[in-house]
């Protein structure tokens, strides 16, 4: 998946911001199992997922494991409250597979928002796009039952099942693994 082509799907970049955005883009590969970044650490870049598979996870004082959202190639992660608010990232973000990421640092977009407004509205965007699917989210958990949970996110992310543990998917629903199980029975 091409960086700049995804990107301009959000909102179309000027040439100049194009170049300009490159010259800060670093790729980096992260192994299965490893943490691009773990809960408590301060987020510095935003990445881009060219392959792989990666889930943002909260992980209680306990040592119990909330999934709060899969991302797959074409998708842009990061921890973003942390970003913004220069303070400790409240979940982790681990790779499920062999992940490939073009990472941007979050410092270098903000000083390029003032000089060039196509990437404040690509920022705009995806900042809004990034509202719409939390509200999305929370709504899901207050509005449909685990097996409408469940439909809905084969709709959004059909191949999810051959990508993600279904421990892990049926922790993003908020049930168990068992729960799944018996929700997969039934369908």
């Amino acid at each position: 998946m091409d960086f700049f082509e995804k990107i301009c799907e959000i909102s179309p970049l000027s040439p100049e911001c194009t170049t300009r955005l490159s010259t800060h883009l670093t790729k980096r590969l992260i192994p299965k199992g490893e943490l691009l970044i773990s809960s408590g650490d301060k987020a510095s870049s935003i990445a881009f997922v060219v392959k792989g598979c990666m889930r943002l996870f909260y992980l209680t004082h306990d040592g119990k494991e909330f999934n709060q959202a899969f991302k797959f190639e074409g998708d842009l992660v990061a921890g973003y409250a942390s970003l913004l608010t220069s303070s400790p990232c409240q979940f982790s973000i681990e790779a499920l597979e062999e992940t490939e990421l073009l990472l941007l640092p979050f410092k270098e977009i903000t000083e390029l928002f003032d000089k060039d407004h196509s990437l404040e509205r690509l920022g705009r965007k995806v900042a809004e796009q990034h509202f719409l699917n939390k509200e999305k989210r929370e709504a899901a958990f207050l509005l449909l039952n685990a097996k409408e949970r469940y439909e809905e996110l084969l709709k959004e992310r059909p191949n999810i099942n051959q990508r993600v543990p279904q421990y892990h998917i049926a922790s993003y629903l908020g049930i168990t693994a068992e729960g799944l199980n018996r929700l997969l029975k039934d369908l």
